[in-house]
């Protein structure tokens, strides 16, 4: 909510509580209005509070702004050999190094397949010489 659009309303609902409080005939109405004006104004000191320190930490923000111009680069069709030719180097090179970054994120599984390999190899000249022995 709007800081200054609550300290109105609530200042608007102050000068009717205190024309009310004029119009008062018994003293447990008048209590209960100032009960009710000192809660209200309660809220406008809080609210008021709250507008001075929100106001004071504006004073001390800044903003940058860059502007940058773009410059129109060459507008190519991509019809020509030159450009196609050029292009697919370009992607080319992109895949080999998409595929050097994978193979170095996957090292740990390479490493585990190179054990599961090797102990099944080992496995199978076991069982080849279990096999030979016992013939």
């Amino acid at each position: 909510m709007d800081v200054r659009a609550e300290i109105s309303n609530n200042k608007q609902l102050e000068q009717r509580y205190l024309q009310l409080a004029a119009k008062a005939t018994k003293m447990t109405d008048l209590l209960a209005i100032e009960d009710k004006l000192a809660s209200i104004r309660t809220t406008i000191d809080s609210a008021q509070g709250q507008l001075n320190y929100l106001s004071s930490q504006v004073s001390y923000s800044s903003l940058d702004i860059s502007f940058y111009t773009r410059h129109p680069g060459e507008v190519n069709t991509g019809n020509g050999f030159a450009y196609k030719f050029k292009t697919a180097i370009g992607e080319g090179w992109e895949v080999l190094q998409n595929l050097f970054f994978a193979l170095i994120a996957l090292w740990p599984l390479m490493i585990g397949a190179i054990i599961f390999l090797l102990l099944i190899r080992r496995w199978k000249r076991r069982r080849k010489a279990n096999i030979i022995s016992e013939a």
